[in-house]
């Protein structure tokens, strides 16, 4: 079982022992189809493993829903508020039937203060996956600014979009803050 969990990339390194001690921090949540786990604004008071099921991400804009991405699990999710703290950047609901569990960032948080090898190796792991989705939303909007540069006829708010989304996929790259 350990080598399959090892595939995960939040546990990737972990070891049986340190898996035990991962398991004793977290508490069970499952999910119908159409639950909210995330709701923006929230604190960010943890973080959720998702074992089984699928959720989507997304923006409210007025009565607008912005799909910002459909995760399946086994993923982590609610992972930028767990580590940065403050509140959640996005709403995620269930699209399935959702087994999944929640790490309490006062408990983790904690385990790092106790210099604890397993927080640490999650705090790695989660870094990691952060970055990789970062990577994968910078690509994203590149490929939208350039197909709305691309149209004609913009008008002056759409082409200040444009030029806002190349500078912030620019900064993002080259790690310079907004």
């Amino acid at each position: 079982m350990t080598e399959d969990l090892n595939e995960v990339p939040l546990f990737r390194g972990l070891t049986r022992e340190q898996f035990e001690e991962l398991f004793s921090w977290v508490k069970r949540k499952d999910f119908a189809s159409g639950d909210l786990l995330l709701k923006e604004g929230d604190k960010a008071d943890g973080m959720y493993i998702i074992a089984r099921g699928t959720v989507e991400a997304y923006k409210d804009a007025g009565k607008t829903r912005i799909s910002l991405a459909k995760l399946e699990g086994p993923t982590a999710l609610g992972e930028l508020g767990f580590l940065a703290g403050g509140s959640r950047s996005a709403n995620v609901v269930a699209c399935s039937k959702v087994v999944g569990a929640f790490l309490p960032a006062d408990i983790f948080k904690k385990k790092i203060a106790e210099q604890n090898h397993t927080a640490y190796r999650i705090s790695y792991n989660l870094a990691r996956i952060v970055s990789q989705r970062m990577r994968e939303s910078l690509g994203r909007i590149a490929e939208l600014s350039e197909k709305l540069s691309q149209k004609d006829n913009l008008t002056q708010s759409q082409l200040d979009v444009t030029l806002v989304l190349n500078q912030v996929a620019q900064n993002a790259m080259l790690g310079k803050k907004e």
